[in-house]
């Protein structure tokens, strides 16, 4: 994903993104991100305190890897105080980065989808080696029959996914945030793989010229 700013054009900056995920590639500007944050309720959310940049990943992890964009959608709304009686609160609560880190100053909130990576991720959260061990010899010192078999499953998979989801605990990937003059500013979406340095790209090559005054604010995270 690429983007490109148009220095004479009239605020807000107007960004164009070429999302290269696609086939044939895509280009999306003001107009088709206004429709797709419409479409998954967001338009009328934290207006101009959601990236054009978020928008447009939203896109791409909705067309690629069929993340449900909605579920991210959820999570916005929740920290925007939107939902109280919906809560999606299965999963984690938002979290500062580390204090000193590199990120420092930034929050991240946690969505989660059922793609086979973040499903499979809060299974072996929450069946580690020693307590599948445990369960198989629970369920497997007498035999392996098709019965003992599908006992195993279900405890290892549905129980272990089910106790996260119900604890708050799911995790997933990142929705990066950060207040500005007392008011949530939705950055960028990043992996857990990508790490520290997949958020500062993001936010150099982007969120610099979205949001100036972050730059003042957190100047650490600018190079």
């Amino acid at each position: 994903m690429s983007a490109m700013t148009n220095t004479t054009a009239p605020q807000p900056l107007e960004l164009v993104f070429n999302l290269r995920c696609f086939e044939p590639p895509r280009q999306v500007g003001r107009a088709e991100r206004q429709a797709f944050a419409d479409e998954v309720g967001l338009g009328d959310v934290a207006p101009r305190r959601i990236s054009a940049l978020l928008i447009a990943q939203m896109m791409a992890y909705a067309g690629v890897h069929g993340v449900d964009p909605n579920m991210i959608a959820a999570e916005i709304k929740q920290l925007e105080g939107l939902t109280p009686g919906l809560g999606h609160g299965q999963t984690k609560p938002p979290t500062p980065f580390k204090a000193g880190g590199r990120l420092a100053g930034l929050y991240h909130k946690h969505f989660t989808a059922s793609t086979v990576s973040i499903v499979s991720s809060n299974i072996l959260a929450a069946r580690p080696p020693e307590v599948m061990m445990r369960i198989a010899e629970e369920e497997l010192s007498q035999g392996a029959s098709a019965e003992d078999l599908q006992r195993f499953t279900d405890r290892v998979v549905l129980d272990g996914y089910e106790r996260r989801a119900e604890g708050g605990r799911l995790t997933g990937e990142w929705i990066v945030y950060a207040p500005i003059d007392g008011l949530n500013h939705y950055l960028c979406l990043a992996t857990h793989t990508g790490g520290d340095d997949e958020v500062l790209g993001y936010l150099n090559s982007v969120t610099r010229h979205e949001y100036p005054q972050l730059v003042d604010q957190l100047p650490h995270l600018f190079t």
